[in-house]
């Protein structure tokens, strides 16, 4: 049972916020390829449907332009050419979370800052706290971010929880074992033969 993140605690993200006239703006590290790590302020933006970033990062990231593809997106001052890719990775505090898509836009165009958007913030019920100056993520699912259509209820019993597993409707594969029955073990109370 890998965990989609491999960073502890990714289901529950707290990061302190900047006010940045009307928006909110958070500090993120972003990795590129081969590890590369660089840090933004990023502002906090539900309209974005990716992460949007000044193209001057990109050599930065290690991410060549032949690894992005041309698009035409839509922002607050109209239409804009952007390359379209991928980031290996952004950091929210100690929270890794992977693969994330991003938007490279000219810097001038962006007004050298950057957007965290729904590439990241649709894997998190997000909250703003604004007197603390606060922005909570709880990942949607459970504690999973990143693995949508493998969500699991929260709180349902492993499958594997002996007797529950036949009511379930879920038969038990064959020939395979229910945890009340561990194989191959002397039952309490009988003594092996060779005492």
């Amino acid at each position: 049972g890998a965990t989609a993140s491999g960073a502890p605690g990714n289901g529950h993200i707290e990061l302190k916020t900047s006010r940045r006239g009307t928006q909110h703006a958070v500090q993120v590290s972003l990795e590129g390829e081969g590890g590369k790590r660089v840090s933004r302020e990023l502002l906090v933006d539900t309209g974005a449907d990716f992460v949007v970033l000044p193209a001057s990062l990109l050599s930065a990231l290690g991410i060549g332009a032949d690894r992005l593809r041309p698009s035409e997106m839509q922002t607050a001052n109209g239409k804009v050419q952007a390359r379209i890719g991928s980031l290996p990775a952004i950091w929210l505090g100690q929270s890794r979370i992977e693969n994330i898509r991003a938007a490279f836009l000219d810097d001038a165009k962006l007004g050298n800052s950057g957007l965290l958007g729904m590439s990241v913030l649709s894997r998190y019920t997000m909250t703003i706290d604004d007197k603390a100056g606060r922005l909570t993520l709880d990942a949607k699912g459970g504690g999973k971010p990143g693995a949508p259509g493998d969500v699991v209820a929260e709180g349902a019993p492993p499958a594997s929880e002996g007797d529950g597993a036949e009511q379930g409707g879920e038969p038990a594969p064959e020939g395979a074992t229910t945890s009340s029955a561990p194989p191959a073990e002397p039952t309490p109370g009988t003594v092996p033969e060779a005492a």
